[in-house]
């Protein structure tokens, strides 16, 4: 397997699964054997994949009792990171994988002129149909800058990070600004081994270390100004609620969770 985005070859195998094997490079990179076609990729998309999980189970991250939850978390990132997010009067927002909307629909209230794009038509309807403005298209085809370009849970979906990347890039002006968040390899990842939670196929198809995700971020252009690791890798109802909060906790402190957060600007 060549790396998609090193172009190395050398790696070494990190979960063996049912359908798919992942195996990162030596860049830090993490990559999904086989990766599916991008006619395989649309019809999952097609099939309101963010509903299903991939999984046949209803996603309650869209049910509309979790909105409070999702807008508590994002403002939590946000104060970590160390940005105003509440200061959105003449500012542009573009939200990339933008879903049904869930992040657009709450930020716009912050005085933002707020747009949103997704590769997934359902959603997209589902968005519109709240009065958002949202389209089915990449980022750079919208032709326009933005002040704010988000990307939540977004890239490791990519079959190609770097060409996400890159029109990503033509859509934040110079000194704008990127928030981009991930699953993130590193010692919980190696801990929980092939049971690692961010294994999930097809949904994921490449996971970052630390590391090479800033370098791909340099290569496009971004400095990063503020990051938060959080996640100690176990899921909503694995552990006891008392015993996850304090493993979360943590993690976090320690600088190790299995997701990442981050603030860039665009040089």
């Amino acid at each position: 397997m060549i790396c998609t985005i090193c172009g190395g070859s050398e790696q070494v195998i990190k979960a063996a699964l049912d359908k798919v094997t992942y195996v990162q490079c030596t860049c830090g990179v993490t990559l999904a054997v086989p990766m599916p076609t991008e006619e395989e990729l649309k019809a999952f998309y097609n099939t309101r994949y963010v509903e299903s999980m991939g999984c046949g189970e209803e996603n309650p991250h869209f049910r509309e009792e979790y909105q409070p939850i999702y807008q508590s978390e994002k403002a939590l990132t946000f104060r970590d990171l160390g940005f105003p997010h509440t200061e959105g009067v003449g500012l542009r927002w573009l939200d990339v994988g933008c879903a049904n909307g869930l992040f657009v629909g709450w930020i716009q209230q912050f005085g933002y002129e707020t747009k949103g794009v997704d590769v997934a038509p359902e959603m997209i309807e589902e968005a519109r149909q709240k009065g958002l403005d949202c389209h089915c298209c990449e980022a750079n085809d919208l032709g326009e800058v933005f002040d704010i370009v988000s990307l939540w849970d977004v890239i490791e979906h990519a079959l190609d990070p770097d060409a996400m990347l890159s029109r990503v890039s033509s859509a934040v002006k110079s000194e704008g600004n990127l928030f981009l968040q991930t699953p993130c390899t590193g010692i919980i990842s190696d801990t929980f081994g092939q049971g690692w939670r961010e294994y999930t196929y097809p949904n994921h198809l490449h996971l970052f270390s630390q590391d090479a995700l800033f370098r791909l971020l340099t290569r496009h252009g971004f400095m990063i100004r503020n990051w938060v690791r959080f996640g100690s890798g176990n899921t909503s109802g694995t552990l006891p609620d008392d015993k996850k909060r304090v493993i979360d906790t943590i993690a976090k402190r320690m600088g190790i969770g299995d997701v990442i957060a981050l603030w860039a600007v665009r040089t």
